[in-house]
C-alpha cells in the first residue's frame, strides 16, 4: 500500500509530514481543463463517507458533505493514476491538487488538501490507512474543511490496482439553484364555441405534370471474346517438322504456343538440340 496527502491552509504553513508524501500547498488561478458532470458515489466511496463523517463526529468536528467540483477532481485524479499507472500528487499534466481543483471548477482561496492511496479496494482498508497516518489524519481531522470529493478507480494493468483519492475543500457546497417559479393557476376553461360549416372555395385545377422521360435503355456492353493465339513463329513449326514426326510433340507444342509463347520457343528449341 501507499499513502500521499497534501494539504494547504491560509496562510499556506506546513500541514504535517506523511508517511510518504506530505508537502505545503498553494493555490493557483490559471485553468486548463473545464469542469464535468459529477458522477454518484459508488458503495465503497460511500461506505467511506459515512466512515469518516463517524470519526470527525467523534473527534468534534462537523460532518462533510460531497461538493460536486471536488468529486470531480477526485475523480480524475484517481482515473489518471489508475490508467497511466503511477502514484503522485502531480498528475500527468504537472499540476498540483490545487492546480487541478481550480481548473476543476473549485478555485476558492479557502482551506484544500488532498490524501491519495493505492494498493486497497475497500473503503474500512483505506480509511483505516490514512488514520494511521499523520498527516493523512489530519485532513480528515481538519476543522476547516466542509466539503470533500471521493473517487476509487481501478486500474487492471497497474501496479496497485486500486486508487482512491479524496479532496478536501473549506468552502461550502454550492448554493443550490433556486426553485422554478410557481406556475399560474391556468384560466377556467372557456366554453366550446359551436361548430362552423364552411365551404371552401373550388381549388384552381392541378395542371398534370410531364410525363417522366422514357428511360433510355442502355445496353450492357458484353465482353470480347480473347482472340485465339496466333501462331507467328512459322519457322519453329518449319523446324519442328524437320526434327521430329512425333505429332505429340507439334500438339504439346502447339499447346504451349496458347500458354506462352516464350515457353513454345523453348520447347521447340529443345526438341532442336535433340
Amino acid at each position: 500500500m501507499v499513502l500521499a496527502a497534501r494539504g494547504w491552509r491560509i496562510p499556506g504553513l506546513a500541514l504535517a509530514a506523511g508517511l510518504l508524501i506530505a508537502l505545503i500547498g498553494y493555490t493557483a488561478w490559471a485553468g486548463l481543463l473545464s469542469p464535468r458532470a459529477a458522477v454518484a458515489l459508488d458503495s465503497e466511496e460511500q461506505q467511506f463517507l459515512a466512515l469518516l463523517n463517524e470519526y470527525r463526529v467523534q473527534n468534534g468536528v462537523g460532518p462533510l458533505i460531497e461538493h460536486p467540483a471536488l468529486r470531480d477532481a477526485a475523480l480524475w485524479m484517481a482515473n489518471d493514476m489508475a490508467t497511466k499507472n503511477y502514484f503522485s500528487h502531480t498528475d500527468s499534466f504537472g499540476r498540483d491538487p490545487f492546480q487541478r481543483m481550480d481548473q476543476m471548477g473549485y478555485a476558492y482561496n479557502t482551506w484544500r488538501g488532498e490524501n491519495l492511496v493505492a494498493g486497497t479496494e475497500t473503503a474500512g482498508y483505506a480509511f483505516q490507512l490514512w488514520k494511521d497516518s499523520p498527516s493523512h489524519n489530519a485532513n480528515m481531522l481538519g476543522p476547516n474543511y466542509t466539503v470533500i470529493g471521493i473517487a476509487r478507480v481501478f486500474g487492471p494493468a497497474s501496479d496497485y490496482g486500486w486508487y482512491w483519492a479524496t479532496e478536501f475543500g473549506g468552502v461550502g457546497a454550492p448554493t443550490p439553484a433556486p426553485p422554478p417559479p410557481t406556475q399560474a393557476p391556468p384560466p377556467p376553461p372557456q366554453p366550446t364555441p359551436a361548430p362552423v360549416v364552411r365551404t371552401a372555395a373550388p381549388a384552381a385545377p392541378t395542371v398534370a405534370p410531364a410525363p417522366p422521360p422514357a428511360p433510355t435503355i442502355v445496353a450492357t456492353p458484353q465482353p470480347t471474346p480473347s482472340p485465339e493465339p496466333t501462331y507467328k513463329q512459322t519457322e519453329w513449326w518449319q523446324t519442328l517438322e524437320a526434327v521430329t514426326d512425333d505429332w505429340g510433340a507439334k500438339i504439346f507444342a502447339w499447346q504451349l504456343l496458347r500458354i506462352s509463347p516464350p515457353l513454345e520457343e523453348l520447347f521447340v528449341a529443345m526438341m532442336r538440340r535433340g
